[in-house]
Parts: structure tokens; sequence; C-alpha cells
């Protein structure tokens, strides 16, 4: 019978329910990227960065300073490179390693493991071969500060939040540049039982250490600046909540006012007050719980729109809407609902027959 207030319903609570989803699957997508980071991709405890590259002899030795303190030392390369593809270029970070390098990056795609590439191949951050529209099978080019150039294929794309990264072989160094690789840096696995900074300004004490990065301050610093997006997420939440019991209060307060004398006639024929309100408010609440459903679609769009807008080059964010968020955004959306119908149903109760049974005829 109203077509039209049917239509402002489905979309108003459809739009409050899509912003409710999107609010709450900015947070499913944010909230865990630290913790996944530093627990499931870079497993390291620490970094150390040495004056220059590390002969096999000062390798030996800096292990067996570090037999106290770690487990497992690993040695690589890492540099500033640009990476070059179909005439985008990004600046991401180059690692040359060896196998031991899984140990400390632990490289997947979703629950699919990553080899080592090969001779002439990189593994690829997710961030940088999404920003750049790179996949498996694609032949880029590195480039670093001195002009030195790396052409290699892709060989895989693996989960990685924080920086972006290309990972490579020394061998495939050595083959393109004609060079022995520089081994500048260690990843660290501290020993259970030892505090990360003792250990960290103990290796920062050894001579030819330049410095020692804590992954567990990393973190700390990533998990700060997430709080930010933290504060966006309530706002959009809050706003979401408000505006489905604006939307609902003006929908049901014009479906009343419309109605009047059909309204009056029901209460005269002996509707009582329960009977009255479930005849005008029983619309409502099947249109609320449509509209709902109907926005959950639309909130999961909404949801890739944003996160593919939020960019932030040292973050790379994976859109995650977990079923609890949904079942929230419904459930916020029907509390808003049964709100705005205790607020009317003493509206109907004042509701004057006689005044609103007079004919304007």
């Amino acid at each position: 019978r109203y077509r039209q207030r049917l239509a402002m319903m489905m979309v108003g609570i459809g739009g409050c329910t899509a912003l409710l989803v999107t609010g709450f699957g900015l947070r499913d997508s944010i909230v865990n990227v630290v913790d996944y980071q530093f627990e499931e991709v870079t497993t390291y405890d620490m970094s150390v960065n040495f004056t220059g590259g590390r002969t096999p002899e000062e390798e030996k030795d800096f292990i067996s300073d570090m037999r106290p303190y770690a487990e497992n030392v690993a040695f690589y390369h890492q540099s500033s490179i640009e990476l070059e593809f179909d005439k985008h270029v990004k600046e991401i970070y180059l690692i040359a390693g060896n196998q031991e390098v899984q140990t400390f990056i632990d490289m997947h795609n979703g629950s699919e493991p990553i080899p080592m590439p090969g001779l002439n191949e990189a593994v690829l951050s997710v961030g940088t071969a999404e920003a750049l529209g790179i996949e498996v099978g694609d032949r880029v080019t590195m480039r670093n500060a001195d002009m030195q150039v790396l052409d290699v294929t892709i060989s895989g794309i693996y989960d990685n939040h924080v920086y972006n990264y290309a990972i490579v072989t020394p061998q495939t160094i050595e083959a393109q540049w004609s060079q022995p690789t520089e081994m500048q840096m260690a990843f660290v696995h501290v020993k259970d039982g030892k505090d990360v900074h003792e250990v960290a300004a103990e290796v920062t004490a050894m001579s030819g250490v330049m410095n020692v990065a804590v992954s567990e301050d990393l973190a700390g610093m990533v998990r700060n600046m997430m709080k930010a997006l933290d504060l966006v997420v309530i706002v959009i939440v809050f706003c979401a909540g408000l505006l489905a019991a604006i939307v609902l209060y003006n929908l049901t307060n014009i479906n009343i006012n419309e109605r009047l004398r059909e309204i009056a006639t029901i209460k005269v024929l002996g509707f009582n007050a329960g009977e009255t309100a479930a005849y005008v408010f029983k619309e409502n609440l099947v249109l609320t719980v449509a509209g709902s459903l109907l926005g959950l679609g639309f909130g999961r769009l909404l949801l890739e729109f944003i996160m593919m807008q939020v960019k932030i080059d040292m973050v790379w964010f994976r859109t995650v809407l977990t079923p609890a968020s949904c079942v929230w955004a419904v459930a916020l959306t029907l509390i808003s609902a049964v709100a705005v119908t205790f607020i009317f149903y003493f509206k109907l109760e004042k509701i004057n027959m006689a005044e609103a049974l007079k004919s304007v005829e």
C-alpha cells in the first residue's frame, strides 16, 4: 500500500546497516595486523645492522659471541631499491638471503607456503604487488642507488603487513652484478627467558655493530599508529547507529501521521493498545529486518571500496569481515528499531480518536 515509504525504509535502513558493517569490518581488518605480522610473518626478535658486509670469519665470530643470547642467527643483505613494472615505480626494500632466512620470515599466502625464489627470481610482498598490479610470473626491474639493475621473475607473492619487500637469493645478485653479496645485517632469535632489550644493549656494544632494531619496539610503533584508525571506527559505528535511529524515527512518524484516521478507526473498533501497536509497528520491524539483510551485502561492497582507498605505504591491510561483526550490525539496527517503536507506542495511546475521525470534506 505504501511503496514509496517501503523503498525509503529499505534504502535508509540498508544504508545504516551497511555503514555499521563497514565500521565493524574496518576494525576486523586492522585489529590483528600487528599480532599477525610479528607472530606469523616476521618471527625474529631483533635485526642487527653492521657497519659493513661481514666476512665468513666475522660471521663465525659474531655467532660465537651470540651463543649465550641467541638460538638462531642468519645473515642477509638489505638495501633500498626502486622496483619498476609497467612504467610504474615504487621504492621498497630488497632482502637477499639464503634458505635460513625462512626461519625468520615465514613466507605464505593465506595457508599456502611460498618457497624461496630460485636463480633470477624474486618473492614480493603483497602490498607492493597490489600497488603495481604485479602477478606471479611477471618480470620486474629493480634498481639500487648505484643504478645497478636486477631483472627478475616474480615466483611468489607473500603476506606482509608492515613495510614492502622483495626477497632474492645472493646467487641472483652475484650472477647479475658480478660481485659478492654484502651481508651487512642479521636476524636474531633470542633465547627463551632472555630480555630482548638487555640482549640488544649487549649486541650494540659489540665490535662492528652499527645499531639494533627490536621487533617489539617496531610492533609498538605500528600499534600506536593503528589507534588513530580505531577512533575512525568508533565515529563510523556511532554515527551509523544514530543515523539508523533518526531514519526510523522520521519514517515511523510519517507513517503514523499519514494513517491517523486508519489507526483511530481500528481503536474505535475495539483494538487494544498491544493490538494497535502490532498493527502499526510490525511493518517497521519486518522492513527493518529486510533492510538490514540488504545492508549486509552493500556493507561488504562498501568495506571493500574503503579498504582500497586506505593506502598507507608502510602498512598493508587485508579486508576482513567476521560473522560476529555482521550479527552486531544487524542487532544494533534492530535495537534502534525497537527503541523507536517504544517511543511511538505512547504516541499511539495519545491519538484523539474523535479529532482524527473528523471529515475534512
